[in-house]
């Protein structure tokens, strides 16, 4: 795709259908100061496109792989928490021809019944395990005065509370697959999948006092000089009545078309993930092989840490506009460390993301602290910060 085709207008365009998919409310605007100039920084949400989540099943919860665990161990746990393998079908298995574990399948009924206490221990330790996607990225719940204005039915909205449970403060669900049956109508199927499936991103603006540190607010945007024709210095220039400048303008041209959208057919693979949105911010011409799923298996984890090793330097504070967080698990203390997502360095906490591959999810700006959170929740994490290598093919060649 020529990206040249997507400058200016094309990018202020992809902003704003972002928009169209989210609701108002934002919180009240935060001012960053810093070498970038004046930022004014103020919430929203996206809601994943009707559309998408119509046809996008909950993740099945029922099936638990204690992945990491013996048998012995994983037995011992779940009678820590009153279950009995008695009442749960189970069998032993070697997930790849890893040491011998349990999975177990958890009816419905139990799960339903199951304490908050029960899955505040269980559902931590499952999480580490790839094996169960539902509990390794479960959904956020909403405060309860945003809960109650869901208009969700009385029945719908208490057992969506009954089935969450709270982990490092924050209020979680996985089991949302028992929540369906409990949808009396189209309506409420419709309420309960968007309120599952909003995401709060940041609107961030360059305020135009910006002006009176240019030169170091212009060499932050620009830390490679790729673009000597400066897009903030000529928005303010030729509009004097301009009060700020949205800070997709001043994003390469790649993250500048997909920010605050979803991924479709017109600005990005139906299953983008956070390897390719990040390693490919600077590029010109994107490395779909990040892309998970290209092959039998997928390698794209594999593809990610080659892209850091060959064309990324470990980065130190003070961090550069274009640096990548890389967060890193361990399913086991002897294991190699996992690198499960990365985000790219804006300014201050500022970074652009995309939680989870497909569809589902926006690629959007949010606070580090709320990507750490997120992956981070049922484990601690390992973050590493890197740095393009300048002349390498993660940064375009300088304009002329």
């Amino acid at each position: 795709m020529n990206t040249m085709l997507w400058r200016g207008a094309i990018g202020l365009m992809a902003w704003l259908a972002g928009c169209f998919a989210a609701t108002a409310q934002p919180s009240a605007p935060e001012l960053r100061h810093g070498p970038w100039g004046t930022l004014r920084v103020s919430s929203f949400w996206l809601r994943t496109p009707e559309t998408v989540i119509a046809s996008a099943p909950l993740p099945d919860a029922s099936e638990w792989i204690f992945a990491g665990l013996s048998p012995a161990d994983a037995t011992a746990l779940l009678t820590s928490v009153g279950l009995s393998l008695t009442e749960l079908p189970h069998t032993v298995i070697t997930p790849d021809d890893d040491a011998p574990t349990l999975a177990v399948q958890v009816p419905a009924d139990l799960r339903r019944h199951l304490t908050a206490r029960t899955r505040e221990v269980i559902y931590p330790i499952l999480a580490r395990s790839a094996f169960n996607p539902a509990h390794v990225t479960p959904f956020q719940v909403p405060s309860d005065a945003q809960l109650e204005r869901s208009q969700l039915a009385p029945a719908l909205l208490s057992a969506l509370r009954e089935l969450s449970f709270t982990v490092r403060g924050q209020r979680l669900l996985v089991d949302a697959d028992l929540l369906l049956p409990l949808a009396t109508d189209a309506d409420q199927r419709r309420l309960l999948l968007r309120l599952l499936h909003r995401y709060e991103a940041l609107r961030v603006e360059l305020l135009r006092e910006t002006l009176d540190q240019a030169d170091a607010a212009n060499t932050y945007w620009n830390p490679h000089g790729e673009d000597p024709l400066t897009p903030w210095l000529e928005r303010f220039a030729t509009s004097p009545q301009l009060e700020s400048t949205d800070i997709g303008n001043l994003l390469p041209p790649l993250p500048r078309r997909l920010l605050h959208s979803f991924p479709d057919a017109a600005n990005s693979p139906a299953d983008a993930n956070c390897f390719w949105t990040s390693l490919n911010f600077f590029r010109r011409d994107p490395n779909d092989r990040l892309l998970p799923y290209q092959f039998e298996d997928d390698q794209s984890e594999a593809t990610a840490r080659a892209e850091l090793a060959q064309n990324y330097t470990p980065a130190t504070p003070p961090y550069a506009f274009g640096d990548v967080w890389a967060l890193f698990v361990r399913d086991t203390p002897d294991a190699r460390p996992r690198l499960i997502h990365l985000a790219v360095h804006l300014a201050d906490d500022l970074v652009l993301t995309k939680n989870g591959a497909g569809k589902i999810t926006p690629f959007m700006i949010t606070r580090l602290s709320a990507v750490t959170g997120y992956y981070g929740w049922a484990q601690d994490l390992t973050v590493r910060v890197y740095r393009p290598r300048p002349g390498s093919p993660a940064m375009p060649a300088p304009a002329l």
